[in-house]
C-alpha cells in the first residue's frame, strides 16, 4: 500500500515540490561544490534490494561489529539472507555472510544494534514483517549466536524498527520495538525491560503501549534534559484514521504521555530524526510525511514544541521516508538529508539564517529513485561524513564525501562503565572560547528509519583547531568537562569512574602506572585519553597525582622522605632498573620460592602459594612467589615448587638457596632476609 501511495502524487503537490527545489537552487547562486560520488559497487557493495514486502524500505546497520574502529555493514532485503560485510579500514568491504551463517528470515526489513548482555560489543536485532524477530549475540570475529528464544524476543508481528537504551536507570539497555500495519490489520508496539542478564521481559505498565497503531519508527532521546531517555513514536495514517505521533516522558522508568504539547502531530508520519537546530541545547524533531508538509518541530522545553517548518523552509517534498541531521561540510552547523520515494532526495543546507537551502542537486544527492533508508558514517576514516542510502527494489548506495572544501572536524565516542559500555543516553555540549554553544548532541537510539548508525558523534569545527570546551553528561548523572581538545581526531570521552584504568581491568594498579608513563612520553593523543584525569588535553604530573589518588595497589615511600616512590620514579629522582615499581635503593634481598618468608623452602611454601592464587591470601614478596622465574604468577609456580621438593625438578633460580638480590619485575616488600 505504501508503494502505491508513493506513486499516487497529485499534480498540485508535484508543482509545489518542484517550485521549492527551483527556488532553493536559484537562491544559492554559488559555484557548485564538489559532488558526492556513489562508490558502492567499487567498494564491494554491489547489492540490489530484492525483497518487495512490505514495500516501505529495507533497513541496514553501519556499525563496528569487530571493534576495530571502522563501520561494518549488515543489510536486509537481499532475498531472505541478511548480509554481513567487514570494512577493511579504508572503506572497502568483504562479505562475511558465510562466516556469520545467519538464519533465514523472511521479509527482514529493519535492524537495531545494542549491547543487551553488557559485554562491550554490539549485538544485532533483525526485525521482520512476517517472520520471527531474531537477536544475534556477537561472539567476536564475525561469529554470532541466535539467542532470540532465551532472550524473550522470539516472536513475530510486523516489526518495523527497534531501539536499545536504558529506560529504567539500572544500567542495562532495554528495548523498544515499533510495529506497523497492513490495511486495517494493526499491531501494538512493544517495550521490554532487561532482566540484568541480557534477557527481556515485556512491560505493560502503561496503556499507551497496548494501543494498536500503525507505527513507523521509535526514537529514544532526552527531550527534557533531565538525564533519562524519553520516547517519541512516529505513526502513519493520521490523516485518515487520526493516529497522532506520540511523546512519552520518562519519570524513573514510568512513562507519561506528553503528545498534546505540540509533538503529537497528526499526519501520515514516516521517518523521524532529532537535532538541535537553534543551539539551545534541546533536541528538536523532524518528521517526514506522505504529503506536504514535512513538519519541523522546535523543542521549547517541558515537552512543548512549536512548528517552525515554514521558517526553515524544509517542508516540501512528496512521500518522504528516512531523514537525518548532520554537518555535511564540517562548517559547524547542522544540515538535513531527506529521502523521498516520489521526488528527488533533498539536502537542506544551513548557510546563515533560515531558510535552509536544498543543495542536493549540486551535491549529487538528488537521487530520483524510491529512496527509503539512510545512515551517516565516516566509512573510510578520512574525517568527513559519508552517506549510505537504499532504494526500494533498487540499489544500495554509498555516497563518498568529496575531499575538498571541508572544515576541521571532531569525532567523539562516550564510554561508560559496564553494562552500558556505549553510554547510550549520554549527551555532549560543545562551546567556543566565549562560552557560546556550538553544538549539542545526544547518543540516543532509534535515530534512523529502520536502520542503525555508527554512534560516533561527528561534527565540523570550520577553521577552529581545538574545541575550547565541551561537557559530556553521562547516564546516571556523572559529568566531565574537557578543554582545548584538538581537532581532526576521534576522542574517547571516558566516564569519571573509568579514568586511570588504562587496561580496563577494573582497577588502577602498577600496569596502569606504566601505561601512564608511556602516555606522558608520547604526548596527549588518541588512545591515551583515559589518563587525562582533569580533562585539559595534556597528561602531566597533575594527572599522575589524580591517578595515585585512586591507585588500588600499595603506595610506598620506602625511603620515608614524604614523596611516594612512584612519584619519585616519574620525576626521575630515583631509578627502577628492574621495573618492579620500587626505587632500586629499596629493593630487598629474598629467597626465590620462600613464599612464607621463613628463610626455608618446604611444603608450607606451595601451600601458601596455592592459598594466594585461589583465595587471595596476601604475600609480601611477589618476587619470591615467582618460583620458576617466568615473570608470571600462576599455577605453574606451586607445581614447580612441589616438583623441586618431591620429584627432583630443577631448583629455583637465584637468589636461591640463600638470600640475595635480583633484577626482578615483581616487588618484594618483606622477605625475612637481612
Amino acid at each position: 500500500m505504501q508503494q502505491i501511495r508513493g506513486r499516487a502524487t497529485t499534480p498540485a503537490l508535484l508543482c509545489i515540490a518542484l517550485l521549492g527545489t527551483f527556488f532553493s537552487v536559484c537562491i544559492c547562486g554559488q559555484t557548485p561544490p564538489d559532488t558526492y560520488v556513489d562508490e558502492a559497487v567499487v567498494r564491494g557493495l554491489d547489492f540490489q534490494f530484492l525483497n518487495a514486502s512490505p514495500g516501505n524500505g529495507q533497513g541496514f546497520a553501519a556499525v563496528d561489529l569487530d571493534q576495530d574502529g571502522d563501520v561494518d555493514l549488515v543489510l536486509t532485503g537481499v532475498a531472505d539472507l541478511v548480509q554481513f560485510l567487514e570494512n577493511d579500514g579504508n572503506g572497502y568491504f568483504t562479505n562475511r555472510t558465510d562466516v556469520v551463517n545467519p538464519p533465514l528470515i523472511a521479509n527482514a526489513g529493519a535492524i537495531a544494534a545494542g549491547d543487551p548482555d553488557g559485554d562491550g560489543d554490539l549485538d544485532i536485532l533483525i526485525m521482520s514483517w512476517t517472520d520471527n524477530d531474531r537477536l544475534l549475540r556477537n561472539d567476536g570475529d564475525f561469529q554470532f549466536t541466535d539467542i532470540s528464544l532465551q532472550a524473550g524476543l522470539d516472536f513475530r508481528g510486523k516489526s518495523v524498527g527497534g531501539a536499545f537504551g536504558d529506560l529504567n536507570g539500572d544500567g542495562w539497555v532495554d528495548l523498544l520495538i515499533v510495529t506497523g500495519s497492513t490495511g486495517s490489520s494493526l499491531s501494538s508496539d512493544h517495550l521490554f525491560f532487561n532482566d540484568g542478564q541480557g534477557n527481556f521481559l515485556p512491560s505493560s505498565q502503561f496503556a499507551a503501549f497496548s494501543l494498536e497503531e500503525p507505527g513507523m519508527q521509535g526514537m529514544l532521546q532526552d527531550f527534557d534534559l533531565d538525564g533519562d531517555l524519553d520516547i517519541y513514536i512516529s505513526n502513519d495514517k493520521g490523516y485518515i484514521s487520526g493516529y497522532p505521533n506520540r511523546m512519552f516522558e520518562n519519570q524513573g522508568g514510568f512513562f507519561i504521555e506528553r503528545s498534546d504539547l505540540g509533538s503529537g502531530v497528526t499526519i501520515d508520519s514516516m521517518g523521524i530524526c532529532a537535532g538541535d537546530i537553534n543551539l539551545d541545547g534541546k533536541m528538536d524533531i523532524y518528521c517526514t510525511n506522505y504529503q506536504l508538509p514535512h513538519p519541523l518541530l522546535q523543542n521549547d522545553g517541558n515537552f512543548g514544541f512549536s512548528d517552525v517548518t515554514s521558517t526553515y523552509g524544509v517542508g516540501f517534498g512528496i512521500v518522504s521516508w528516512g531523514a537525518l541531521f548532520f554537518d555535511h561540510q564540517l562548517d559547524g552547523d547542522l544540515d538535513l538529508l531527506v529521502l523521498d520515494s516520489g521526488f528527488p532526495n533533498r539536502l537542506f543546507v544551513q548557510d546563515g539564517p533560515p531558510p535552509w537551502i536544498d543543495n542536493a542537486p549540486s551535491l549529487g544527492l538528488d537521487s530520483p529513485g524510491y529512496s527509503y533508508c539512510c545512515v551517516q558514517a565516516d566509512v573510510d576514516l578520512d574525517g568527513d561524513i559519508d552517506l549510505f542510502t537504499g532504494d526500494h527494489l533498487g540499489n544500495f548506495h554509498l555516497f563518498i564525501h568529496p575531499d575538498e572544501g571541508n572544515g576541521n572536524f571532531i569525532r567523539l565516542d562516550p564510554v561508560a562503565p559496564a553494562p552500558n559500555h556505549f553510554a547510550i543516553g549520554s549527551r555532549v555540549e560543545m562551546f567556543d572560547d566565549t562560552g557560546a554553544l556550538l553544538w549539542a548532541v545526544q547518543r540516543g537510539a532509534g535515530q534512523y528509519y529502520k536502520s542503525e548508525g555508527e554512534g560516533i558523534l561527528h561534527h565540523g569545527l570550520a577553521d577552529a583547531e581545538t574545541v575550547a570546551e565541551l561537557t559530556v553528561f553521562f547516564p546516571g548523572g556523572a559529568t566531565r568537562t574537557l578543554t582545548d581538545l584538538p581537532a581532526n581526531e576521534t576522542w574517547n570521552l571516558f566516564h569519571p569512574d573509568l579514568l586511570g584504568d588504562g587496561d580496563r581491568d577494573g582497577d588502577v594498579d602498577f600496569d596502569d602506572y606504566l601505561q601512564f608513563v608511556l602516555a606522558v612520553d608520547a604526548g596527549f593523543q588518541s588512545g591515551f585519553e583515559i589518563f587525562d584525569m582533569n580533562g585539559d588535553s595534556s597528561i602531566d604530573i597533575v594527572d599522575l597525582e589524580a591517578l595515585l589518588d585512586r591507585y588500588d595497589g600499595p603506595l610506598l615511600d620506602c625511603d620515608e622522605d614524604g614523596v611516594l616512590d612512584l612519584m619519585e620514579l616519574f620525576l626521575g629522582s630515583d631509578t627502577d632498573e628492574d621495573g618492579d615499581g620500587l626505587p632500586d635503593d629499596c629493593d630487598l634481598n629474598f629467597i626465590r620460592g620462600d613464599v612464607n618468608i621463613d628463610l626455608a623452602i618446604d611444603i608450607a611454601d606451595p601451600i601458601q602459594l596455592l592459598a594466594h592464587l585461589f583465595f587471595g591470601d596476601p604475600c609480601s614478596c611477589i618476587a619470591a612467589v615467582d618460583s620458576n622465574h617466568d615473570n608470571q604468577v600462576n599455577i605453574a609456580d606451586p607445581v614447580h615448587l612441589l616438583g623441586y621438593l618431591f620429584s627432583a625438578t630443577a631448583a629455583p633460580e637465584a637468589p636461591f638457596p640463600d638470600c640475595g638480590d635480583a633484577q626482578d619485575s615483581y616487588q618484594c616488600l618483606g622477605s625475612g632476609c637481612p
